[in-house]
């Protein structure tokens, strides 16, 4: 699904997404829509793939990794 956050907010709350594919733009905007919102069960994501595009746009795939793992930098 690419660029909507509403659904995507509704699929993640349900549990039904897999893998997300985030991209980041070496763009500074200021302000924007919060992809996630504090509503929503905190979930834990692994790293499965990153590529920087010629452009400098990193495309990070994440996969599911059920309840978050917290921890420390130390």
């Amino acid at each position: 699904m690419h660029g909507s956050g509403n659904p995507a907010q509704g699929l993640r709350a349900a549990g039904l997404i897999d893998t997300m594919h985030l991209l980041t733009f070496p763009v500074l905007l200021g302000t924007g829509k919060r992809l996630f919102t504090e509503d929503v069960q905190p979930t834990g994501f692994d790293l499965t793939d990153s590529r920087t595009t010629a452009s400098g746009v990193v495309i990070a795939t994440h996969r599911n990794a059920g309840a978050p793992r917290y921890g420390s930098l130390e």
